[in-house]
């Protein structure tokens, strides 16, 4: 992934794309912030500690090791981001 890509979200343990309403928790914001799938994102910068990314509902980052979600479950309620495509 590179700045400028088109992100999407996927659970880490089946790599099936997030639902569409889900959140992550970011803990730079301090709140839960939308990755759903129903929303395009576009990767503004990534680091080894940080991504940030926009989307329709706004500018958002987050710290790589954020992910966890508060509408699944277990073990699938872990997140990464991918390229689209």
């Amino acid at each position: 992934m590179k700045p400028g890509d088109f992100i999407e979200w996927a659970y880490k343990l089946d790599d099936k794309i997030v639902i569409p309403n889900e959140e992550l928790w970011s803990t730079p914001m301090q709140a839960w912030v939308p990755i759903g799938s129903n929303v395009l994102h576009l990767l503004v910068s990534i680091t080894y500690n940080h991504i940030y990314w926009f989307n329709e509902k706004g500018f958002f980052h987050a710290r790589v090791d954020d992910a966890s979600s508060p509408l699944t479950s277990g073990a699938s309620n872990w997140v990464l981001p991918r390229a689209r495509g």
